[in-house]
């Protein structure tokens, strides 16, 4: 249920003793066409992607969903790898053009390594923070850490699609 409600959708039951439930489940979901995708990104100026979270596997399911697009997507696990791989990225001109934070994470959490990033990068990178908490709290909490934008969690290329035309 409370993944159904971050993704905007509906969840209903019926039920008949002995007979047993019914459950239904409604999501509105675009289709992906590869093709536009592709020239989504690129049109955008999209090329570099860093992903923060501190289960490396959600790094590499971003990564997976973003096969095919052109993005190159590189990952770290905790946020003072993410203000280093930041920091060291500008320095080489090599620029992430979006950086895509957890919320949560143990040590420095994403409103902490938001704020370094931007100290360390300026206000050009888009950033992102993928929260499964209540977007308003994060909303509420991230109001001065140079947060662009909150996005639920789970990772869908098509919300992250429309996040980035958003900003």
């Amino acid at each position: 249920k409370n993944i159904i409600d971050l993704m905007g959708g509906t969840i209903s039951v019926q039920s008949e003793l002995e007979r047993g439930s019914t459950f239904t489940v409604e999501l509105e979901l675009a289709v992906a066409n590869p093709s536009q995708d592709y020239d989504f990104w690129r049109s955008h100026g999209i090329t570099r992607l860093l992903v923060v979270d501190d289960e490396e596997d959600i790094c590499l399911e971003v990564q997976n969903a973003m096969d095919g697009t052109g993005v190159d997507v590189s990952y770290a696990t905790c946020g003072a790898a993410a203000v280093a791989a930041a920091a060291q990225a500008h320095i080489r001109g090599q620029a992430f053009h979006i950086i895509l934070l957890d919320w949560k994470m143990p040590g420095m959490d994403g409103l902490e390594a938001a704020r370094r990033i931007r100290q360390e990068v300026g206000s050009d990178v888009p950033i992102l923070v993928l929260t499964s908490f209540d977007l308003e709290s994060a909303r509420e909490a991230g109001k001065d850490s140079g947060i662009d934008m909150f996005l639920p969690k789970p990772f869908f290329r098509s919300s992250f699609q429309r996040a980035v035309s958003q900003v």
